[in-house]
């Protein structure tokens, strides 16, 4: 999810990360916005009843799921120096 930023865009998937899939915070006019099973299941997580079936055919692209694995990469390693330097 996005950091709240004032834009209205803190409930809605990255799009850095998800694409044009329908929670990002836009959507151009005449562009697919696909309804991931990602975003079906969170639904589910909420407590809504889904049904899953229903997920448009969706996929993150490589290059998105390569630019997670370095942030949470450098994610982990500045949270592994700040335990180091509280002794944990």
């Amino acid at each position: 999810m996005n950091r709240p930023s004032g834009r209205g865009d803190d409930g809605h998937w990255r799009e850095s990360v998800m694409g044009n899939e329908l929670m990002t915070p836009a959507t151009q006019l005449g562009e697919s916005a696909p309804l991931s099973a990602i975003t079906i299941q969170t639904l589910a997580d909420l407590g809504y009843r889904v049904n899953v079936g229903l997920a448009d055919s969706y996929s993150l692209s490589s290059s998105h799921i390569a630019a997670r694995i370095v942030d949470v990469t450098r994610a982990a390693k500045r949270l592994a120096s700040f335990l180091s330097v509280w002794g944990m």
